[in-house]
């Protein structure tokens, strides 16, 4: 018995030591290695040689904490790709990753750095992508990506950014993709700043309440524009014309209950536009004629009372329209001109009780799909619409 339970306490105790830091190629092939345990001050002292086989490191159940300058400053080293997630760092010192000349992608997720200060990244300017989404960043400081110079893609997502200063993305001129999703962002005026070749770009999740003149610059490049689930109740004339190349448009889950007349002036690209689950009570017409490169409208989850066909007469292109859920209780054939590109619509989830369908289907000639369901109709309205549909083999869904 004294036997067993001594040989219990000598393996709680083996079990409880700390296993040893160490590194290890991951095999032939592979092109990578693992450091396991790690610590900072391992990196400086370690005497596994990182060479050209180790193009991808990854760090495994580290505690690296404070990232002094030099760390990384391994002898012979052509490190490509350093993933670094989930690796208890806090703090980020100037200089921190000199040394890692051949650095393509640097993994800083899943952390908890407070800031980015100047310098932090001198020394590995061919870095083309940067993760540093789920951090605790708060604020980002002017030149903090200063020598970022071949930046493509920048990820801050889920961090808890409030403030960003003039200058932040100073050095950033090549960049094409930011994501600033889900943080506590407020104001627009400082995040476009220099970013000339930005193509997409992420703010779903803030706190943006308005968009002001200046707030976007020219950006002849954007091409997607995230903005949904802000607080967003006003959209105004010329928001967003300076952006003529935008192909994507999403600014649904906002509180907007007014949309001005050239709210989407200038947007001649567009394909995309999200307005779904807003407080849009009606829709003005003339309001979409300048979007004549748009396929994709999402009106849904709204307020809307009508359906009338003119207010979308000046789409040429428009493929998709989605009303559902709103509480639309008629239709009204307006405007000179049918639809006649539209492919699917969607009026399901509203409170219409009559429909004069042969008139809907005669001005909407491509049309090949109509959600109809839940909505109050009669029986005997369900069973001539659905004669007519199947006639012109229409894809329908009464419910």
């Amino acid at each position: 018995m004294m036997r067993s339970l001594l040989a219990i306490l000598f393996l709680c105790v083996c079990g409880s030591k700390a296993a040893a830091p160490s590194c290890s190629y991951e095999g032939r092939g592979t092109l990578s290695s693992t450091c396991y345990n790690a610590n900072a001050a391992y990196f400086r002292k370690t005497t596994y040689r990182f060479d050209n086989l180790d193009e991808t490191v990854r760090c495994v159940n580290c505690t690296l904490q404070i990232i002094e300058g030099g760390t990384f400053d391994l002898s012979g080293n052509q490190i490509k790709n350093l993933i670094l997630n989930n690796a208890q760092i806090t703090v980020l010192k100037p200089k921190s990753f000199i040394g890692l000349v051949f650095l393509r992608v640097l993994v800083l997720s899943d952390n908890n750095i407070v800031s980015v200060p100047p310098e932090t990244f001198q020394g590995i300017a061919k870095v083309e992508v940067l993760d540093m989404e789920r951090n605790s960043l708060t604020s980002l400081k002017a030149n903090g990506f200063k020598e970022l110079t071949n930046l493509r893609k920048l990820n801050l997502k889920d961090n808890r950014i409030k403030e960003i200063e003039n200058g932040s993305f100073t050095g950033l001129g090549l960049l094409d993709e930011l994501n600033l999703a889900n943080n506590d962002i407020f104001d627009l005026s400082a995040i476009f700043t220099g970013l000339e070749n930005i193509a997409l770009v992420n703010l779903e999740g803030n706190k943006i309440a308005t968009i002001t003149s200046g707030d976007l610059p020219l950006l002849r490049k954007l091409s997607q524009l995230n903005l949904a689930g802000n607080s967003l109740k006003k959209l105004r004339a010329n928001d967003f014309l300076p952006l003529p190349r935008l192909e994507t448009l999403n600014i649904s889950s906002n509180p907007i209950d007014t949309i001005e007349t050239g709210a989407f002036r200038g947007l001649e690209a567009l394909e995309s536009l999200d307005l779904s689950n807003c407080m849009i009570a009606s829709i003005q017409r003339g309001l979409l004629s300048a979007l004549h490169e748009l396929r994709l409208l999402d009106l849904s989850h709204n307020r809307l009372e009508i359906f009338q066909t003119g207010v979308f007469s000046g789409i040429p292109e428009l493929r998709r329209l989605n009303m559902s859920h709103n509480k639309i209780a008629s239709y009204e054939k307006t405007g000179i001109f049918p639809l006649h590109s539209l492919h699917i619509l969607d009026l399901s989830s509203n409170s219409l009780e009559d429909l004069d369908y042969k008139l809907l289907v005669h001005h909407l000639p491509s049309l090949s799909h109509i959600a109809l369901e839940n909505n109050p109709w009669p029986c005997y309205l369900k069973k001539e619409m659905e004669e007519l549909f199947v006639h012109d083999n229409l894809v329908f869904d009464l419910g």
